[in-house]
């Protein structure tokens, strides 16, 4: 039969204690242990369809998936037709018959008998009563619902939801009944699949009759509240399943009803690093197909971190575009290009080699998905943080830090916060940076954990008891407190699907739980208070140390610009071993590994300086002030390299000193060097060979100088210069005695007795003297 009917309600409510509403005489009551479930030849009610909330006044729609042996048990079998016969038609008149040709002979006449027997009348033929067969009409299928006293306070090791929900509900566990409907003969609401399974829709009629008037066809709920719902299905008189959930009717309008907040959940995932320690390609690979799989169920966005090479590798072999089209309404976070534990870096003083990596990765991502969302939001840690590492961080625009509560507590301490706010962490600035730790649900979305719970109950059933444990456990701890859970395996792995897409079809039926981006997190997540005596704060180490690794690439670039420079202009080769060197400085790989790529490398350099071949020592002679000396160098390589030439002495000058050499491949060149005598006499000349940068190549080569050229002429002009320099000298020694003398003698005229003082002179224009008037 196509389509779901609607049920049929024929029964009145039940009064408070009733079994759904049947005649306790016509229903087994069923046992408390073991629940009661198949019990009658195997049937059993599995939820596959429900809202959470009930809008007052709103029908309760139930969908249930029957299993078990059902032609057998209830003689559900799905409907077929019959193929048709083929028509059969006579003909409309008979084939004509002839007779065989008679031949007439004479007469003959019938021999007569006086005793002829009598006519004898044969009977009609009888004909036997067919026996007819009663077929029995199939057992009755009847569904008895009743509700029960909200559910207000339930603590997280109370059994109560655990005997009252699902497949496995105890009948006499519920506790506080406040109306019940029988639903008689819901065959015409069951449809069976060709697979043997069938379908039961259930539709009940609600309202909110405060004055316990509910109508007979109708269940009540009214007040506002999380009701417990027990439905049972009847064969005939049998119980042969009890089932449990729970629906939450909302307030009317005249309803008082509490503020509350809602419980905001974010979906987030890691992908580690292939070249992490214990990673892997195809580790990564899986990792990033649990995203895409999860991108693909759920209309949610999802928050993930994927290395840039993982996501360019994915992309590339995707001709279909699955990957850009699952993950176009997500979010990826920011990630470096190479991998660089960001506490390494900035332990060594790599801070800014950090967020060059950084941006370089993000522009990578934004390239290869423009249409997905790539920030610095959220940065999700798998590996430990420092103090300077977390700061780094903050500085470069990330509001919060996603990590494992293990994670935390080998880090910051053992008190371990509540998942569903912040935590801030100090930082060495005096700020602080807030974390959120991943939510212990995390734990039941593992493949082996949805494998064990789908063994035991549906997906709808799953989501029912997750979203009522969210709801009171928020109420209890503060419905008006601003929550949010972050929902990923404890490895950080992308959850399974299966129970994601039907927790967050069941967030939609519900105002007091929703799934929102991560990113949004900071504007409706609270943050929680520090215990007494308690203080957050970062590990001042965390992460393996580059330190000893930077000092060695950074003397191998010294050697490598040094041997680059050599090099014919043009020439690529520096550029290169740096982006090798720069590959390097990353937590990706071991100190073993880096430090074999840089040997590598400076062997490679090491190639280029040796090929050179200095001069050989040799005397020469220099008879005038300047000449020219030839030095043979030799380069054994397959290419032009340049030198550098330097000569020193004590007696001799080279004007063109430092000079830049360009050696031929595979032979020797001789350069002339110009040299300018300062004396005569023999005297060492050293020689040395360096790059370009200058690095000496080889040790240095001492020549020997002998110098004959000031002679004749020369030298009597040396010592006349020599005389006159003596004569100057002397002339003015005895000047500077005759001075002397001099002064001397001043200074003893200067020591006589002074003579008496006569008085001013008397004259005219002389105050006090006699002008005789």
């Amino acid at each position: 039969m196509p389509g779901v009917m609607s049920a049929l309600l024929v029964v009145a409510g039940l009064g408070a204690g009733a079994l759904g509403g049947a005649d306790p005489s016509s229903v087994r009551a069923a046992p408390d242990e073991p629940p009661a479930r198949l019990q009658r030849g195997g049937i059993g009610l599995e939820l596959i369809e429900q809202s959470f909330t009930l809008r007052p006044g709103t029908p309760l729609r139930l969908v249930y998936r029957l299993t078990g042996d059902l032609p057998g048990v209830a003689e559900l079998v799905p409907t077929t037709t019959a193929p048709p016969t083929a028509p059969t038609t006579a003909p409309a008149t008979a084939p004509a018959t002839t007779a065989p040709p008679t031949t007439v002979g004479p007469p003959t006449t019938a021999p007569t008998d006086d005793a002829a027997p009598a006519p004898t009348t044969v009977p009609p033929p009888t004909t036997e009563p067919v026996p007819t067969t009663t077929i029995p009409p199939p057992p009755q299928l009847t569904i008895n619902i009743a509700n029960f006293e909200p559910i207000t306070r339930v603590e997280a090791d109370d059994p109560y939801l655990d005997r009252i929900l699902g497949q496995r509900a105890v009948a006499g566990a519920y506790v506080g009944n406040v109306d019940g409907v029988q639903l008689s003969d819901v065959r015409p609401n069951i449809f069976v699949h060709d697979d043997g399974t069938a379908t039961l829709t259930v539709v009940i009629p609600t309202d909110v009759d405060e004055d316990d008037q509910s109508g007979p066809d109708s269940l009540e709920f009214p007040e506002p509240g999380i009701y417990p719902i027990r439905v049972q299905l009847l064969i005939d008189d049998d119980l042969a399943a009890t089932h449990g959930t729970v629906v939450e009717r909302t307030a009317a309008r005249d309803d008082f009803v509490r503020p509350s907040e809602p419980v905001t959940l974010s979906l987030v995932a890691n992908v580690d690093r292939p070249t992490a320690p214990g990673g892997s390609v195809d580790r990564a690979d899986t990792q990033f197909a649990r995203v895409v799989t999860l991108a693909t169920a759920v209309e949610s966005p999802i928050l993930a971190a994927v290395p840039p090479a993982v996501l360019s590798a994915a992309l590339a072999a995707d001709d279909a575009g699955r990957v850009a089209d699952a993950l176009a309404d997500d979010e990826l976070a920011a990630m470096t290009i190479v991998p660089l534990d960001v506490s390494a870096a900035v332990a060594a003083g790599q801070g800014d080699v950090f967020t060059e990596q950084l941006f370089a990765g993000e522009d990578a991502m934004s390239n290869e998905l423009p249409t997905t969302f790539s920030g610095r939001d959220v940065w999700i840690a798998s590996e430990p943080l420092s103090g300077a590492g977390a700061q780094h961080l903050r500085d470069l625009g990330f509001r919060f830090i996603v990590m494992t509560p293990q994670l935390y507590a080998s880090m910051v301490g053992d008190d371990r916060p509540s998942t569903d706010r912040f935590v801030e962490i100090a930082l060495p600035d005096g700020g602080s940076m807030p974390t959120l730790l991943v939510d212990s649900l995390g734990e039941e979305l593992t493949d082996r954990a949805t494998e064990e719970i789908l063994a035991a109950a549906t997906p709808t059933e799953w989501a029912v008891r997750t979203v009522t444990e969210i709801v009171l456990e928020h109420r209890r701890s503060g419905r008006t407190v601003r929550r949010s859970r972050l929902l990923t395996a404890p490895n950080l792995d992308a959850p399974n699907p299966e129970l994601i897409v039907a927790l967050e079809l069941m967030a939609t039926t519900t105002p007091d739980v929703r799934f929102l981006a991560a990113s949004a997190l900071p504007g409706v997540t609270d943050t929680q208070g520090v215990p007494s005596g308690v203080v957050r704060v970062w590990p001042d180490v965390a992460g393996p140390s580059l330190i000893e690794r930077i000092d060695n690439i950074s003397r191998a670039r010294l050697e490598l610009a040094s041997a680059a420079s050599m090099l014919v202009d043009g020439d690529d080769r520096l550029a290169d071993w740096n982006a090798v060197l720069d590959a390097l400085v990353t937590t990706g790989i071991s100190d073993a590994e880096a430090n074999e790529t840089i040997d590598g490398l400076r062997d490679g350099a090491q190639t280029i300086r040796t090929s050179i071949r200095l001069p050989e020592p040799f005397t020469f002679t220099m008879t005038g002030r300047s000449d020219e000396i030839t030095l043979r160098l030799g380069n054994t390589s397959d290419e032009q390299l340049g030198v550098v030439v330097r000569l020193e002495s004590s007696k001799l000058t080279f004007p063109e000193n430092d000079r830049v050499v360009t050696l031929r491949p595979n032979d020797s060149t001789d350069v002339q060097i110009p040299v300018r005598a300062r004396s005569n006499g023999t005297s060492p000349v050293t020689v040395t060979v360096l790059t370009p940068l200058g690095e000496e190549l080889g040790g240095p080569v001492t020549l020997t100088s002998r110098v004959n050229a000031f002679t004749g002429l020369g030298q009597v002009l040396t010592g006349a210069f020599i005389l006159m320099l003596l004569t100057w000298w002397f002339s003015n020694w005895r000047r500077r005695r005759r001075a002397l003398a001099a002064t001397a003698a001043a200074d003893h005229d200067d020591g006589r007795p002074d003579e008496p003082d006569r008085g001013p002179p008397d004259g005219p224009g002389v105050r006090g003297a006699d002008t005789g008037k």
